[in-house]
């Protein structure tokens, strides 16, 4: 969290930055009129007076706790420059390294309207010309790092930093690559962030393609190519080392705009700045926020302003406003008041809310206060002025100009107060922030190492040889599971179907009625003495396989039998009943037995497939390629051996129906004499159809209902056994007996790299180790940073007075010295690290012993 201290104080310990600090402060009092500031005044609830030093107590807020600057000196020791550049540098690294886990890294951004002068305050800040144009010039954000170079030689790098992101916002992978050469002419980089911008927003075309561009053709090629985007996320990051450079890192936004042809650019770049400023894993970003003095100053903080002419008031009050959205307690903002040439001397009225605001009794105080600066105008900007001579400008320009030079504390002006302070609160700000961010990486870094455990080894053996095994073992499977050894699952939903395919089956007889069905008298008693008669499943058939016994869909009494004899007479000699009314009856039976038969092959095929693709996911899942073929040559060879038996299956129904035909006499003749009887003494349950004179008359009939039903008992037992016989040799059973040859005959293992490609192992798997493997790899580098940064200083490093923890101290108590919280926070032990990624801890070089674990806890 970012916040201000608890009220205690410590006093200085040899060694550390608030003593580095102190060993140049003597030098404020020598240069008391130059220009350069204490930022003392702006931790307190009142301004400080002219040239006198504070002494300031950290804070304690709801917001957790930041480190108050005491006095940075204009001109920085040797060790204290030291130490600010090496924390700089090392925020700088952890944030490359660390792209994609998000840390709550220390870091400024600097937010404002198009034409608050935010460019021009960069410029100042960094030494650097940045691209300007009409409009938004910024359109992705810029991440500047100011390095001081001990050769006294000035020179930059600019690198692209692309995220990818999921539909969430939530970053991917994170890719850091050098744009062009080293640039050692200043006079050259601006055109060098104009191309680095362009290819950011043109991620369609090659980087290199931007290399010799001139301004004029890459300005062609944005308005010209409708593939590019306006504004990104991705970041250009400018390493620039400078011999008068103080250590700063800062990032450039985009700035705000209020109005814009097009709506959904004003959001794009709402949600860009957002995305930098707020949420919880900005609590340690301070927000620079540019604010011209122009217009009436009430504009700037009102919630909204009805007056369109009122432009740059509108833009700047929306900076205010987000910077009031995500800090809004004013702990992490600092103003930078710009264009003060705007306010005459006779503007009464804003000389008084201007000078409130700078000495923090403005509308909108915050705790780091505002600065006030004079930034080069166009004039200047093309004479190019040394640094010196612009900051000379500027501080003739405040001592010599009503009503800036009646400021009593003159440490609110200039960008070199600026620069000096913000800087030295940036770099206690990242000292601070070390043990949290060790505490962060190591949790992290167990998490991902326990993951990396539990992922499946990666192949070791020789490609071919894991092939046949891989094959064989799944051929195999599918033999054992065919044949009931294993997967007995199969077995018992295959013989289920076939219970309900004999159900099917059954349904589709003839319900003969051995009556004249239009006669008045009811027919219940009939029927109910051939049910009883006549049961579907017995107690010898398992409970798991019994079905209901299914009504015939059929019926006919005697005289639609009648009418079938009678349209089956040919040549007959009289008293002889057609054999080819017989055939009729047969043939409107098992004509219907191909549907039930084909479902049944349906649902068996089915139930195979299912377990198959089970074993095939089983058996090769860690090898996306090889578990893709092995299903495809598994399928083509199934759906063979399904066609195969398909048409086996069709035969066999059509012979059911031509010729009429069985050896099995005993079983026939038993049931054609049990059934002709049956129909002829249906009637005596009490009801009697035929007197026996219509008895007589039906004689034919009557038997060729027995007849016929006879068959079809004798025709249906033999039916449901032959099909599932049928399906479970010629598909299943034929299919696994053959599957072996198949897969070995169809795969090329004569070529390596083919070999090679089908035995990768998933993708999903593979990705993930090397993702996991990267992320170690990051982290433990990390580790390892931190672990230098705060052993190197552990012992000499007392980083602030009334440093705390990072949670709020309660009243009276005690705040805890960083020397003491990195001496805890040493005591973690670094997680172990794969045999190939160990990354060893640095070697302690800090002076004295250190503490045993016991000591330190």
């Amino acid at each position: 969290m970012f916040g201000l201290g608890a009220n205690t104080k410590k006093p200085k310990e040899p060694g550390s930055l608030m003593s580095l600090l102190s060993e140049t402060s003597h030098l404020n009092s020598l240069e008391n009129d130059t220009g350069f500031a204490s930022p003392s005044s702006l931790f307190t609830d009142q301004p400080a007076e002219t040239g006198k030093q504070e002494d300031i107590k950290p804070t304690s807020s709801a917001h957790g706790e930041l480190p108050i600057p005491t006095s940075p000196p204009p001109v920085l020791s040797e060790a204290y420059a030291s130490r600010a550049k090496e924390l700089i540098e090392l925020n700088r690294k952890v944030r490359s390294l660390g792209g994609v886990f998000e840390f709550d890294l220390p870091r400024i951004a600097v937010i404002g309207s198009q034409s608050s002068g935010k460019s021009s305050l960069v410029e100042a800040i960094s030494g650097i010309s940045v691209p300007r144009d009409s409009g938004t010039c910024t359109r992705c954000p810029m991440e500047c790092h100011m390095t001081r170079d001990e050769d006294g030689t000035w020179s930059s790098i600019i690198h692209l930093v692309r995220t990818e992101c999921d539909a969430r916002e939530t970053a991917l992978s994170t890719t850091r690559t050098q744009f062009g050469p080293e640039i050692t002419d200043k006079n050259d980089l601006e055109l060098w962030i104009r191309r680095a911008q362009a290819a950011i927003l043109s991620p369609h075309r090659k980087e290199t393609d931007f290399y010799g561009m001139s301004a004029e053709v890459i300005t062609h090629v944005l308005k010209e190519d409708f593939r590019t985007v306006s504004f990104s996320k991705d970041t250009i990051e400018v390493e620039v080392r400078d011999p008068e450079l103080v250590p700063l890192t800062f990032v450039d936004l985009p700035g705000l705009i209020q109005f814009h042809e097009n709506p959904q650019t004003i959001l794009t770049v709402q949600d860009l700045v957002r995305s930098f400023i707020g949420g919880n894993k900005r609590s340690n970003t301070l927000i620079l926020i540019v604010i011209p003095m122009s217009g009436k100053l009430d504009h700037l903080f009102s919630v909204s302003v009805a007056d369109p002419c009122l432009s740059d008031d509108i833009n700047n009050q929306e900076a205010m406003k987000f910077a009031k959205e995500f800090d809004t307690e004013g702990l992490r903002t600092i103003g930078v008041l710009t264009k003060p040439d705007l306010i005459t001397s006779g503007a009464i009225g804003s000389q008084v809310e201007w000078r409130n605001t700078l000495e923090g009794r403005g509308r909108y105080p915050l705790k780091h206060g505002y600065y006030c600066v004079r930034l080069p105008d166009d004039a200047e900007r093309e004479l190019r002025h040394p640094r010196a001579k612009s900051h000379q400008l500027a501080h003739e320009f405040f001592t010599t100009t009503a009503p800036w030079d009646a400021f009593p504390n003159r440490k609110l002006f200039g960008i070199p107060n600026l620069v000096s302070n913000v800087s030295s609160l940036l770099v206690e700000l990242i000292e601070s922030n070390l043990p949290s961010l060790r505490k962060e990486v190591t949790r992290l870094l167990k998490n991902y190492q326990k993951e990396f455990s539990e992922l499946p080894e990666p192949p070791r053996d020789e490609p071919l040889v894991l092939l046949m095994l891989l094959l064989n073992k799944y051929s195999a499977e599918v033999q054992s599971a065919v044949t009931g050894e294993t997967h007995r699952d199969l077995s018992q939903r295959n013989r289920v179907t076939y219970s309900r395919f004999k159900a099917a089956l059954w349904a589709t007889g003839i319900e003969f009625k051995p009556y004249i069905q239009d006669q008045p008298q009811a027919d219940a008693d009939v029927i109910r003495t051939l049910e009883t008669r006549e049961g579907f499943d017995s107690t010898a058939t398992p409970e798991w396989e019994r079905v209901k016994t299914p009504a015939f869909t059929q019926k006919m009494d005697v005289k639609d039998v009648r009418k079938v004899i009678h349209e089956s007479i040919a040549w007959e000699l009289p008293g002889h009943v057609p054999f080819r009314a017989t055939e009729v009856l047969v043939e409107r039976i098992t004509c219907k037995w191909s549907r039930p038969a084909v479902a049944c092959f349906d649902s068996v095929f089915n139930n195979m497939w299912n377990m198959l693709e089970k074993l095939i996911a089983r058996h090769f899942d860690k090898y996306d390629a090889l578990r893709e073929l092995v299903r495809d040559l598994t399928r083509n060879e199934f759906e063979a051996h399904k066609k195969d038996a398909l048409d086996a299956l069709k035969s066999l129904v059509e012979n059911e129906q031509r010729p009429l035909y069985t050896q099995n006499y005993e079983n026939f003749q038993t049931e054609r004499d049990q059934w002709r009887k049956r129909f002829t003494e249906a009637s005596s349950g009490g009801y009697k159809p035929f007197n026996e004179e219509h008895r007589t008359e039906y004689h034919d009939e009557l038997n060729l209902m027995g007849d016929v039903r006879a068959y079809f008992n004798v025709a249906f037992k033999r039916f449901i056994d032959v099909v599932p016989l049928l399906i479970e040799n010629r598909l299943d059973r034929t299919f696994a007996t053959n599957l072996p040859a198949r897969l070995i005959g169809s795969i090329r293992v004569d070529d390596p790299e083919k070999l090679a490609d089908i035995m990768a192992e998933k993708a999903v798997v593979r990705e993930r180790r090397k993702t996991l493997k990267e992320y170690i790899t990051r982290l433990s580098e990390i580790q390892a940073l931190i672990g230098q940064a705060s052993d190197d200083h552990v012992k000499d490093v007392a980083f602030m007075e009334g440093v705390s923890a990072r949670s709020p101290a309660s009243p009276g108590q005690d705040t805890v010295h960083l020397a003491e919280t990195l001496s805890i926070v040493d005591s973690i032990d670094m997680v172990s690290l794969p045999s190939e990624m160990e990354v060893k801890a640095p070697k302690v070089m800090g002076r004295g012993k250190r503490k045993s674990g016991r000591d330190r806890a």
